[in-house]
C-alpha cells in the first residue's frame, strides 16, 4: 500500500510539474486565439498544433532548440546604453551577435508592425505544418510586450547582451557577486535562485559564458510566476538577485 501510494504521489507531483510549465492557455499559445493572443488562422498552417509556431523537429533554422523562426533584421536597433549607472560594457552596447538567445525573443516581439506585429509573427516561421513557408495569422489581441515599440528602440527595457561579470566589475551599478549569500540559506548567486546566463559574444566577438540575454529573466515555457518570469518578483526578489541595492 505504501509503495502504490507513493507511486500516485510521485504521478501527481510530475504531471502537476508537467502543467505548471506548459504555455497552453497562455499568451505564448499561439493556437488559441481570442482575448489571449493571436492565432494561428489556417488548419494546413498550424492547426491545433502547440509547438510549430517556434520548433520544428525537422529542418530547423538552428539545430537548438530545433528553432522554426529566422532572426529579424536588428539593423539600427537603439538599446538602453545611454544610463550613467550602466558599466561600461552595457553602455558599448550597439548590437546583439547572432549567438544572443535573445534574437529568439525578438523574432516575435520586435514590434515591427506597430501594436499588432501580426504578419510578422506568422511570417517569420519557417515551416509550416505542410511544409510551407509562415503562417497566416488570425485577429486576435497583440501586445509586442513593449519591445521596440514599433520605433526600433530597446531603450525601455533591460539591457541585454552583456558579460555580467564583465558588468559587475565596473561596479557601478551594484551588481552582486556571483557567490553572494542570500539571508541564511545555503543558496548562491543569481543563478542559484533560478535566474541564468548563457553562452554567446561580447562586443569585440570574443565568447561569453554568462551573457544576459532575455530569458535569464523569462522563461518562455512557464507563467506560473506571471509575465513568463523565471522567479517571482515579490518585493522585487528577482531584481535583488542580481543588483545589490
Amino acid at each position: 500500500m505504501k509503495k502504490i501510494t507513493l507511486v500516485v504521489s510521485l504521478v501527481s507531483l510530475f504531471a502537476t510539474s508537467a502543467f505548471a510549465a506548459s504555455i497552453t492557455g497562455t499568451k505564448h499559445d499561439l493556437r488559441s486565439g481570442g482575448a489571449q493572443t493571436i492565432k494561428g488562422a489556417g488548419a494546413a498552417d498550424g492547426g491545433d498544433q502547440l509547438c510549430i509556431y517556434c520548433h520544428t523537429p525537422h529542418n530547423a533554422t538552428k539545430a537548438i532548440p530545433l528553432w522554426n523562426r529566422t532572426n529579424p533584421n536588428l539593423a539600427g536597433v537603439t538599446y538602453y546604453n545611454t544610463g550613467t549607472n550602466l558599466s561600461a560594457i552595457a553602455q558599448g552596447m550597439t548590437t546583439l551577435p547572432a549567438e544572443s538567445v535573445s534574437m529568439f525573443c525578438l523574432s516575435c516581439h520586435d514590434g515591427a508592425l506597430g501594436a499588432t506585429g501580426q504578419a510578422t509573427v506568422g511570417n517569420r516561421v519557417a515551416k509550416n505544418k505542410t511544409g510551407g513557408a509562415g503562417i497566416t495569422m488570425g485577429a486576435g489581441t497583440w501586445s509586442n510586450g513593449g519591445l521596440l515599440d514599433g520605433g526600433n528602440s530597446l531603450t525601455n527595457d533591460h539591457p541585454v547582451g552583456f558579460s555580467y561579470e564583465q558588468a559587475r566589475q565596473d561596479a557601478k551599478h551594484g551588481a552582486r557577486t556571483k557567490d553572494f549569500k542570500v539571508a541564511n540559506l545555503a543558496v548562491t548567486g543569481p543563478e542559484a535562485l533560478g535566474l541564468k546566463f548563457f553562452p554567446s559574444k561580447d562586443q569585440g566577438g570574443v565568447a561569453i559564458t554568462d551573457a544576459m540575454e532575455c530569458a535569464s529573466c523569462h522563461l518562455v515555457h512557464d507563467n506560473v510566476n506571471g509575465k513568463f518570469l523565471r522567479m517571482s518578483n515579490a518585493g522585487s526578489a528577482l531584481c535583488l538577485a542580481c543588483h545589490d541595492k
